[in-house]
């Protein structure tokens, strides 16, 4: 009798743990739906890109490494279409 008693007990939990998931899933999948999707995006498009005018230009540069080894060059920076870089 106790065996069957638990049984009961476990099948009743187990039912109130399904319907607190369902419930659960339920709340949060509408709060998704409020948030409109295109919302991150449409921030992104609508800041003014500000092009690095102050880094067009050739640039010599010297790299040094941890092991004493050095290198050197020239970087050139141009303006690309619509003047961003």
């Amino acid at each position: 009798m106790f065996m069957e008693h638990r049984k009961q007990v476990f099948s009743v939990m187990f039912a109130l743990v399904m319907l607190a998931t369902a419930i659960t899933m339920a709340a949060r999948q509408e709060k998704s739906a409020e948030k409109p999707a295109v919302a991150p995006a449409a921030k992104r498009v609508r800041r003014r890109w500000r092009p690095l005018k102050f880094y067009v230009g050739e640039w010599d540069y010297t790299e040094t490494y941890p092991n004493g080894a050095k290198n050197t060059g020239v970087y050139t920076s141009k303006l690309g279409p619509g003047g961003i870089r």
